[in-house]
């Protein structure tokens, strides 16, 4: 598939993706479990897909399991931090 124009994507980070440390949950990083929760948009603000209110979508991270531009603005991210990312066409296909 290729993409003509950029996505915005709108995460949430599932809380309990891992065990919580006393005062800090741990950062997302390779090799890190991570549960997600998203909605896919066009350029127009157009909803193309989302799981919101369904089961979140489970993958690890750091194993090209997601486009490159989303795999790389997800790292360091908490669970429970909201982040809202557009991922450019040249970084949604694997080099």
């Amino acid at each position: 598939m290729k993409l003509a124009a950029s996505l915005f994507i709108v995460l949430a980070l599932v809380p309990g993706v891992a065990p919580a440390q006393p005062k800090e949950t741990p950062a997302i990083e390779n090799g890190s479990t991570v549960h997600l929760e998203y909605t896919l948009k066009d350029d127009t603000g157009a909803v193309l897909d989302s799981n919101k209110g369904r089961s979140p979508i489970t993958f690890t991270h750091g194993q090209r399991q997601l486009v490159p531009g989303l795999e790389k603005a997800l790292n360091g991210m908490h669970p429970g931090e909201e982040k809202q990312v557009t991922v450019k066409p040249r970084r949604a296909t694997a080099t």
